[in-house]
């Protein structure tokens, strides 16, 4: 199995001479965690790359679009949280299709505790990961929207 958004590929004998699991009690031996109430088994590694690259994007995000905000010149609460949601969205959408390759389960990528793997759900799992982590790139697109309104629009 191939994890492409860590960069990482399981091949069937790593270097340190360890075979791929083939079921959950191999894995566990091996320094993988299994997910309980699950046949699913989790690379801690894999997983921390995975959520470290979402929060890289996403916190560039918020850089880059506050700046486009604030540059365009929108002003009001409702607009800027709307042109914030929409890019926040398109973010979140272009992360899954481009980087996660329209995977039928998001939790294949992006495991985390409030997000147990299912096997359905596909809408409400893609809808969730689009709108999950507002709050920290949040504040990065506030600081850089008035910022940038303020040295294009008020200097």
């Amino acid at each position: 199995m191939m994890d492409p958004m860590a960069n990482i590929s399981a091949p069937a004998e790593s270097s340190d001479g360890r075979h791929r699991p083939v079921n959950i009690q191999q894995a566990t031996s091996q320094g993988y965690v299994a997910v309980p109430n699950s046949t699913a088994v989790c690379d801690v590694f894999a997983n921390g790359r995975n959520l470290a690259a979402v929060d890289m994007i996403r916190g560039w995000m918020g850089i880059l679009s506050g700046m486009v905000v604030g540059i365009w010149g929108v002003t009001g609460f409702l607009r800027g949280f709307g042109c914030f949601l929409l890019l926040h969205v398109c973010t979140g959408l272009s992360i899954w299709v481009f980087k996660m390759r329209c995977c039928a389960r998001i939790s294949d990528y992006y495991l985390t505790p409030s997000s147990p793997p299912s096997e359905g759900g596909t809408i409400v799992q893609v809808a969730t990961f689009a709108l999950s982590d507002m709050g920290k790139s949040g504040s990065s697109f506030v600081l850089f929207w008035t910022l940038f309104y303020g040295l294009v629009y008020l200097f």
